[in-house]
């Protein structure tokens, strides 16, 4: 076995891209680029050329074997990431799942077991500086929402492994009604850390009418017509709703994004629901994080003694108490996504929100 057939060994059942993708592209204009540039790269005579060519002929002429390998290696290597990425800088890549974001209080600890640390004082500390938090300019009754996802989908037919990986960038706009229009865009693959890719998303506009009576209940408006956290929570249980087998504590932190989807939430209505999620038993925080969109942000999920198939994590802005995002990590293989756990399944990110004067055409 020569050199290059170790590495295609070596790599075997790594490449996310299929063998078929790559014909041709050794020919494409970079990878013939990079080839001169390398094979016109002269060696530095003050460096010595060691004992691999010292065995005359036979030696000089594996060395140049081995040489052409590497030279493959690296040709195929750089194809791949422009089959990978055509469109965008090379620190990107379309990886399978992002990876799990970096926890302030989980440091090297293996995600499935980071615990936290109780999030109450963290909580009200949110709650008090989301209830100081402006009020977003008002000219009109459109709310606008903006937002950046991440969704992973997996399902297995006997032998056979489908799955499905959806970056989406939308736009919502909401009438006091309920009706609406969403924007969604393909959105390019995340950077290499998981973070989302700069610049505005540049897919086709695929549009959809929403109507009327179709946005989440309860409203940000009720919510704030609530009778306090107490309040704030009944409605959240009982207009969202929980999935069957989970804590209401995990049931809370998967309703508090949905109100935040179509709806611009005012401080007074976030500093409810921290202070209803302060009181709430099995919440903790899992420290500082930057977020995906390259954000400071406070990290609060359920603790590991309220089993959840898929651990919801908030992340709250620490300045003004705003929900910049939200994370879904698969905790348990019989959550239902075919990969090994825990895994990243899903992800919001919330780049803006304010109110408009009319629904777009």
């Amino acid at each position: 076995m020569d050199d290059l057939d170790l590495t295609r060994r070596l790599l075997a059942g790594t490449n996310p891209v299929p063998a078929q993708a790559l014909d041709g592209v050794a020919d494409r204009p970079q990878a013939v680029a990079l080839r001169r540039r390398l094979l016109a790269t002269r060696r530095d005579p003050a460096l010595p050329l060691g004992p691999l060519l010292r065995g005359g002929r036979r030696r000089a002429d594996r060395y140049r074997r081995r040489a052409g390998a590497a030279l493959v290696a690296v040709v195929l290597t750089v194809a791949v990431v422009v089959v990978a990425s055509p469109w965008s800088t090379p620190d990107t890549a379309s990886a399978e799942t992002p990876p799990i974001l970096s926890y302030g209080l989980v440091g090297a600890t293996p995600f499935g077991k980071a615990e936290g640390k109780p999030a109450e004082a963290t909580l009200r500390r949110l709650a008090r500086v989301a209830a100081a938090r402006p009020a977003a300019p008002h000219p009109g009754d459109i709310a606008y929402v903006r937002t950046d996802n991440w969704f992973f989908t997996a399902s297995m037919d006997g032998k056979t492994r489908a799955v499905g990986i959806r970056p989406v960038a939308s736009e919502t706009w909401t009438a006091p009604d309920g009706s609406g229009v969403r924007h969604d865009r393909t959105s390019p693959p995340l950077r290499l850390e998981g973070w989302l890719p700069p610049g505005d998303p540049t897919g086709t506009v695929e549009s959809t009418t929403l109507p009327a009576g179709t946005q989440i209940q309860p409203t940000a408006a009720q919510l704030a017509a609530a009778a306090g956290p107490g309040g704030v929570r009944a409605a959240l249980i009982d207009g969202i709703g929980c999935v069957p087998g989970s804590s209401e504590a995990d049931c809370l932190l998967q309703d508090i994004p949905q109100v935040h989807n179509q709806q611009v939430v005012p401080g007074v209505v976030d500093s409810e629901m921290w202070q209803m999620l302060a009181a709430e038993k099995g919440v903790v925080t899992l420290g500082a994080v930057t977020d995906r969109a390259g954000r400071p942000a406070i990290a609060i999920t359920t603790s590991l003694e309220l089993v959840a198939p898929v651990r919801c994590v908030l992340l709250i802005d620490p300045s003004d108490g705003a929900l910049l995002g939200f994370e879904q990590v698969a905790m348990d293989p019989k959550a239902g996504y075919v990969l090994d756990v825990p895994a990243v399944v899903g992800f919001t990110a919330y780049l803006a929100s304010g109110w408009a004067t009319s629904l777009p055409s």
